[in-house]
């Protein structure tokens, strides 16, 4: 039987195999955070987006297309 000593201690390979593969998870997760935090913050005002283009989101033509128009096919 080993002696407890043999599994102790900072250089333990298993502690150290299993703490490299914590970090790019953590990576991962704060990444994934970040994202969430940026969608939730979201706003057609603060982004990048054309200004035409955000007040045709916030103002869309009401009127129904002309299906004989050439430019809807």
């Amino acid at each position: 039987m080993a002696a407890a000593s043999d599994n102790a201690g900072p250089h333990n390979a298993d502690l150290d195999e299993g703490f490299n593969r914590i970090i790019p998870q953590v990576e991962h997760v704060q990444f994934a955070q970040s994202f969430i935090d940026e969608i939730r913050t979201a706003t057609l005002d603060n982004g990048k987006l054309d200004p035409v283009v955000t007040e045709r989101l916030k103002n869309p033509d009401m009127d129904l297309p002309v299906l004989s128009d050439p430019d809807i096919s």
